[in-house]
């Protein structure tokens, strides 16, 4: 379902400043587990997404809307925790990759999460940053009842490094 992605900007910033030392502790310790969700829309570097909706309204005819109402559902999407540093979860794929050895398996859709181009990888559970992102293989309709999958192997995260000409 998933294939190569790479880390946000704000992620890279955080790393470098770390590490070249323009900001002590930027990272804190070191995060024992992220979380995957699913975007509807381009990922942008910056870290705005476009994730399923956690519960949606219907108004009196049923029909989902965006003005709140007494009549909530709950949609079933959650962000799923993959821990980060266990070998069952991951492996090099490069010397500069990693690649997902387990899958990524997301809640049971209880209702209709809309058409999914790309998966997330996040700090938190909910809001926080995005830490990597990229495209599905292909475009992916989520309806109720269906459970998102993101195979093994399918997940390769890279730090790229590229060359300008001077």
């Amino acid at each position: 379902m998933a294939r190569s992605g790479g880390l946000s900007h704000i992620f890279m910033g955080m790393l470098l400043q770390q590490i070249f030392g323009q900001a002590s502790d930027v990272l804190g310790s070191t995060p024992e587990s992220c979380w995957f969700g699913l975007s509807r829309s381009a990922v942008n570097p910056s870290g705005d997404i476009d994730e399923p909706p956690l519960f949606l309204y219907l108004d009196a005819d049923g029909a989902t809307t965006t003005t709140p109402t007494d009549d909530v559902v709950d949609t079933g999407y959650a962000r799923v925790e993959v821990l980060l540093a266990d070998q069952a979860s991951w492996s090099e794929s490069d010397v500069c990759a990693v690649v997902n050895s387990g899958e990524v398996r997301f809640p049971e859709a209880q209702a209709d999460w809309g058409t999914i181009r790309f998966w997330v990888m996040m700090d938190a559970q909910v809001d926080g940053r995005v830490l990597a992102y990229g495209s599905l293989r292909r475009s992916v309709r989520i309806f109720s009842g269906d459970v998102a999958l993101i195979a093994p192997g399918s997940i390769n995260i890279a730090l790229d490094s590229y060359e300008r000409e001077w």
